[in-house]
C-alpha cells in the first residue's frame, strides 16, 4: 500500500484517528485506484460510520457504494484470519468464505435493498484461536447507512461473538438427554447402552469408553465410537497404563491416543458415596479448546453416571435411582462465570462509547449485549429454579410499579420491533407482596415474547383488575398464535429448548421461567390461544396483600464527586467500567489485586469500594476483611461486589462479609450508579 500524495498527513489522522493497525493501513492506502475514491469526497455519514467501526472494540464493519467496498477494525482481523489485509477496502464477497457469505451476502443486499435492520444470527466460521482451528459462531447485526441525501450507499455491521452460547446450548440440551436417559437405570449395562445411543454423533464426544473399577482395575464396559479412535485404549487397565494417573489420584487427566492426534479426557466416575467407581474417557471435539466450560460439561456427563453405579465389580447391579436433572450446578456456574466476564467488559464500554457519541451501530452492539446476557440469566434461573435455590425478597408493591418496571425492561426490543403497547392499569388498588423485581422480570418475558412472536408494528394489550382476593393480570397480542393442541406442551423446558424456533426466539425458557417465578409467589399463569395467526393471551393472577406497605430508602442525590476504589483483575473489564465511571463525575483509583488494593486505600482513602469476587492472590471476601482491617477511615468505606459470580450461595457469602450489595456483570452504569448514590455519605476528615 502506497501513502497516497493527493492528502495531506493531518487530515489524514483526522480521518483515520488513532493508532490501531487498521487506521494505520487506511492511512497508507492510494485511494486515487480506490472505488470510494479519496476520503475528502466522502459523505459525513461514511466518515462516521468507519470512525465507530475503528473505535470499537468488537468486530465492526462497513460495506460502502454499488462495489460494497469492504472496510473492518483490529477487533474483525482475527475473523477474516489469511484474508486479511488484502480485503480491506476491496469488494467485500472477497473477505469471506464460501459457507459465509452463502448467508452474508444475500442479508446485505436485503439491507441495502429494504433500508431495514436484519441479523445474521449464528454464523459458523473456523478461527485460529486456541486451537487451529477453532468453532466460532458469530451473530452479525447489519443497519443501513444513509448519504448526505439521504440515499442508502451502504450496511454498518456490529458483530458479537456468540460461540459461549451455541456451544452451551448444544451441550446443554445434551446433558438434558443424559440426565433424563439415565434417570430410570439401574444397572451399569443399560447406563452404557443409553450413552451408546446419546452420543453418537455428539460434536462435543468424539467417542467415549466407560470403565468400571473393581481392586485398582479398570475394565471396559462400552466402546462407543470407532475401533480407530479408541484403539489406543486398553481394555483392561492398571495403575501401570494410560489411565493410571486417574487410578492413582481420582482426578481428569488429559491424554493422547491413537497416532497422537486424538486428544481425550479420563475422568473419574464416583459412585453414591464418592467411591470410585468407574473411568469415563471421551475423545475431545479437535475444534474446541479444553477451557472451564469444555471440562464441567464432560465432568457434568462423568457425574450423571456415576449416579448409576452400585458395584462396580458386578456386571450387573441395581442403582439408586438418578435424579432428572443430576449436577448441572457445577456446569452452570461455570457457564455463566466464563459468559459474564467478557460480557461485563462488553457492556461497560459499549456504554462509555454512547455516552461519548451515541450511534445506531453501537445501539444495536449494545442490544445484542443485552439479549445474551438474558439468556445467560434465563440459564441459571432454570438451574435455581429447578433445586430450589431461587430466593425471593417480597414486599408490598402496587402492581402499576411493577408493570413499570417490566415495560422498562423490554423498551429496547419493543422499540426496535415498533410494537404498540397499551397499559390499562390503576396505580394503586392492586397491592402485592411480592419480590417486585422477579414479577417484573416474569412480566417482562410475556411482552417479550408478545413483540417476538408478532409483526413489526402490531399490538399488544396489558390490562390488570381485581378479582376477589386476586390481582389478574392479561397480556393480549395480535402474534402467530398457537395451535391449541400444543397449548400443553409450551410450559416443558426440554421441549421448548430443543424445538426448532424462529431467529429471534432465544432459548426458548421464557415461559418456564415466568411460570416458575408467579407460582413461587401463590399465583398462577395460563397461555390461551384460538390458533395460528390469531393471537395469544396470557393471564397472570396473584394473591392481593391488603397490608400498608412501608416505605423504603431514599437515595441520596447524585452530583457529589465520590472516591471509589474499583479492584478487578480482567484489564479489559477495569479500564472501560473505570472510564465509564469517571464520565459519570466520580474519583476512580483501580487495582487489580487485593495486595494493590491495600496499598492504595491506604493513600486513595475511598468512600466506596468496589470488588471484584474472583481475585487473584485473594478474593473479594477476603479482600474486604482485609480493607476493615486498615487504620483510618477506609474500614467504613461500605463495599459492593462487581462480579461474575451469581449463585445464591456467592450473595450470601458477600451478606456474610459484610457487603453493602452484590451486582453481576454485564454491570448496567445505570443500576451501578443507583447503588453507589443510596449508600450513605462517609463524613470529610478532618483537615
Amino acid at each position: 500500500m502506497v501513502l497516497s500524495l493527493h492528502m495531506d498527513p493531518d487530515r489524514l489522522r483526522r480521518q483515520f484517528p488513532g493508532n490501531s493497525h487498521i487506521a494505520t493501513l487506511l492511512r497508507q492506502i492510494d485511494w486515487t485506484s480506490n472505488d470510494l475514491g479519496s476520503p475528502e469526497t466522502w459523505s459525513h455519514s461514511l466518515q462516521a460510520a468507519i470512525a465507530n467501526s475503528l473505535a470499537s472494540p468488537t468486530p465492526m464493519f462497513v460495506w460502502w457504494g454499488p462495489a460494497r467496498i469492504f472496510v473492518y477494525n483490529d477487533a474483525s482481523i482475527e475473523l477474516l484470519h489469511s484474508r486479511h489485509p488484502s480485503a480491506l477496502a476491496r469488494s467485500g464477497r472477497d473477505a469471506w468464505s464460501d459457507e459465509v457469505w452463502a448467508v452474508l451476502g444475500p442479508t446485505i443486499e436485503r439491507v441495502f435493498t429494504s433500508g431495514e435492520t436484519e441479523w445474521c444470527e449464528n454464523l459458523r466460521m473456523l478461527v485460529a484461536r486456541q486451537v487451529p482451528s477453532e468453532e466460532t459462531y458469530v451473530t452479525i447485526a447489519l443497519a443501513p447507512i444513509l448519504d448526505d441525501a439521504g440515499t442508502i450507499e451502504g450496511v454498518a455491521g456490529a458483530c458479537l461473538d456468540v460461540t459461549a452460547k451455541v456451544i452451551a446450548d448444544r451441550r446443554l440440551a445434551l446433558l438434558h438427554k443424559i440426565a433424563v436417559g439415565l434417570a430410570a437405570v439401574r444397572s451399569l449395562d443399560v447406563a452404557a447402552k443409553t450413552l451408546t445411543h446419546i452420543l453418537r454423533n455428539a460434536p462435543d464426544v468424539a467417542f467415549a469408553t466407560l470403565y468400571a473399577v473393581d481392586g485398582g482395575v479398570a475394565q471396559a464396559r462400552v466402546w462407543i465410537g470407532t475401533n480407530t479412535e479408541t484403539s489406543g485404549l486398553p481394555a483392561i487397565a492398571d495403575r501401570g497404563s494410560i489411565l493410571g494417573p486417574v487410578l492413582e489420584t481420582e482426578e481428569a487427566i488429559e491424554v493422547t491416543i491413537g497416532d497422537g492426534s486424538q486428544r481425550a479426557l479420563a475422568l473419574p466416575v464416583r459412585a453414591p458415596g464418592d467411591r470410585l467407581a468407574g473411568i469415563l474417557v471421551c475423545g475431545l471435539n479437535p475444534l474446541a479448546p479444553l477451557d472451564a466450560m469444555y471440562r464441567a460439561f464432560l465432568e457434568t456427563i462423568a457425574q450423571n453416571v456415576g449416579a448409576t453405579f452400585v458395584d462396580a465389580g458386578a456386571v450387573r447391579g441395581v442403582a439408586t435411582p438418578a435424579p432428572q436433572l443430576r449436577t448441572t450446578d457445577a456446569f452452570l456456574a461455570v457457564l455463566g462465570h466464563e459468559l459474564r466476564n467478557p460480557l461485563g467488559a462488553l457492556m461497560t464500554t459499549l456504554q462509555t462509547m454512547m455516552l461519548r457519541a451515541p450511534s445506531l451501530e453501537v445501539e444495536l452492539m449494545e442490544r445484542s449485549v443485552r439479549t445474551l446476557t438474558r439468556m445467560v440469566d434465563n440459564v441459571l434461573d432454570v438451574s435455581r429454579i429447578a433445586r430450589g435455590g431461587l430466593e425471593l425478597r417480597p414486599t408490598p408493591t402496587e402492581l402499576a410499579t411493577i408493570v413499570d418496571r417490566a415495560m422498562q425492561l423490554v423498551t429496547p426490543l419493543v422499540t426496535e420491533r415498533n410494537t404498540q403497547v397499551f397499559v390499562q392499569i390503576p396505580r394503586t388498588g392492586l397491592r402485592c407482596n411480592v419480590d417486585s423485581e422477579r414479577v417484573a422480570q416474569a412480566i417482562a418475558g410475556l411482552l417479550s415474547n408478545a413483540s417476538r412472536y408478532s409483526d413489526p408494528g402490531s399490538r399488544v394489550w396489558v390490562q390488570a383488575a381485581r378479582e376477589y382476593d386476586r390481582a389478574r393480570i392479561i397480556i393480549k397480542d395480535e402474534g402467530s398464535g398457537i395451535e391449541p393442541d400444543r397449548l400443553a406442551e409450551i410450559f416443558g423446558a426440554a421441549y421448548v429448548a430443543t424445538e426448532k424456533r424462529p431467529r429471534n426466539a432465544g432459548l426458548g425458557l421464557g415461559l418456564v421461567i415466568a411460570r416458575s417465578l408467579v407460582e413461587l409467589h401463590g399465583g398462577s399463569l395460563n397461555v390461551a390461544s384460538p390458533g395460528m395467526g390469531r393471537g395469544t393471551e396470557a393471564v397472570i393472577e396473584l394473591p392481593i396483600d391488603a397490608r400498608i406497605a412501608t416505605s423504603g430508602p431514599v437515595a441520596n442525590a447524585p452530583g457529589s464527586r465520590r472516591r471509589l476504589l474499583l479492584v478487578e483483575d480482567n484489564d479489559d473489564a477495569a479500564r472501560s467500567l473505570k472510564n465509564a465511571l469517571e464520565l459519570l463525575g466520580y474519583v476512580v483509583a483501580l487495582a487489580h489485586n487485593g495486595p494493590i488494593a491495600l496499598n492504595v486505600a491506604r493513600t486513595f482513602d475511598p468512600d466506596v469500594v468496589l470488588l471484584d469476587i474472583g481475585l487473584p492472590v485473594m478474593d473479594g471476601w477476603e479482600l474486604a476483611k482485609r480493607l476493615r482491617e486498615l487504620a483510618g477511615a477506609t474500614h467504613d468505606a461500605p463495599v459492593v461486589a462487581v462480579t461474575a459470580y451469581d449463585r445464591d450461595i456467592d450473595k450470601q457469602r458477600s451478606t456474610d462479609a459484610g457487603f453493602a450489595d452484590h451486582l453481576v456483570k454485564p454491570i448496567d452504569l445505570g443500576k451501578l450508579q443507583e447503588v453507589v448514590e443510596s449508600l450513605p455519605m462517609r463524613p470529610s476528615p478532618a483537615s
